[in-house]
């Protein structure tokens, strides 16, 4: 599809206009979408955490 791809890209994290962290998404295309990929049998409840954050 000729999406453009980036893996393992830092994004910094601001909140109110200050810098507090750095994070690493797994892949982001098109620089709109952050996918972040797990592998696991089943999820659990830290897993769901992680989505909502």
């Amino acid at each position: 599809m000729n999406l453009k791809v980036e893996k393992q890209k830092p994004i910094n994290v601001f909140y109110r206009e200050i810098k507090v962290g750095e994070y690493f998404a797994d892949l982001i295309v098109e620089n709109k979408v952050i996918l972040e990929l797990k592998a696991a049998e089943c999820l659990i409840e830290e897993h769901e955490l992680q989505l909502i954050n």
